[in-house]
C-alpha cells in the first residue's frame, strides 16, 4: 500500500507541476488554488463517496477529506 500511495503521490507531482506554472502565469495564487482544492475535494466527497441510502454527512466528509469540520460546513 505504501509503495502505491508514492506511485500515486509521483504522478500526482507530475500532472500538478505544468498545471501550476500555467495558474502561476494567469495569477491563480496558491492560497486561491488551495481553497479551490478544498472546494473540490468536498464536492467529490459529497457526490462520489456517498454511502447508498444515506444522507452524507459533513463529519464524513471531514473524515474523507482530511479536512475539519468548519471547513467542510463553511464549503458546503
Amino acid at each position: 500500500m505504501i509503495g502505491e500511495k508514492a506511485v500515486m503521490i509521483n504522478a500526482v507531482v507530475k500532472m500538478l507541476r505544468p498545471l501550476i506554472r500555467i495558474l502561476m502565469r494567469y495569477g491563480l495564487s496558491c492560497p486561491e488554488f488551495i481553497e479551490l482544492t478544498k472546494q473540490l475535494y468536498v464536492g467529490v466527497a459529497d457526490a462520489d463517496f456517498a454511502i447508498s441510502g444515506k444522507k452524507q454527512t459533513v463529519s464524513r466528509i471531514a473524515t474523507l477529506t482530511g479536512l475539519s469540520r468548519k471547513d467542510v460546513q463553511k464549503i458546503k
